[in-house]
């Protein structure tokens, strides 16, 4: 079941760092030709620029973020190059807003998910290597020491 979570978890911080990122490329391409601030850029980027980049982007990605989980990478510089890698594969038309907007993207995988990569395996082999759970039993003078008067 913990697999199965932060499989889950991987793939929903994956998918929300490519919309951020779509976002953010839409707008730092809108700078240069908008008259103040291009806040209709920030919607176009999230609802047609980005299920393009999920549906195209989203496999590679998370095969190589899949990668970096099992070999326990908590660093950020990791998760900006894999980010911006494929920030610059997808945003080909515009090279300086993608190398702006994939850090932004890596940088927030990092926060939601990055740093607990590897995390999860050494706590599944550490209670896969103990079957059995065993308790000790507790007194009666343990368990209540406030009912039993004092001797």
């Amino acid at each position: 079941m913990t697999i199965l979570l932060r499989i889950l978890r991987m793939a929903f911080c994956a998918v929300m760092g490519i919309v951020i990122f779509a976002a953010l490329i839409e707008f730092v391409n809108a700078l240069p030709v908008a008259n103040g601030f291009p806040l209709h850029a920030l919607w176009w980027g999230v609802v047609f620029r980005a299920p393009a980049y999920v549906f195209f982007g989203a496999a590679p990605l998370l095969f190589m973020l899949t990668i970096m989980e099992l070999r326990g990478v908590q660093k950020q510089w990791p998760y900006f190059l894999v980010w911006t890698a494929g920030g610059l594969f997808l945003g080909r038309a515009n090279l300086l807003a993608a190398a702006v907007s994939a850090p932004a993207a890596g940088y927030f995988y990092w926060l939601s998910a990055g740093k607990s990569a590897g995390d999860w395996i050494s706590a599944w082999r550490e209670q896969k290597s103990q079957p059995g759970f065993s308790p000790e039993p507790i007194s009666l003078t343990q368990s209540l020491p406030i009912l039993l008067p004092k001797q």
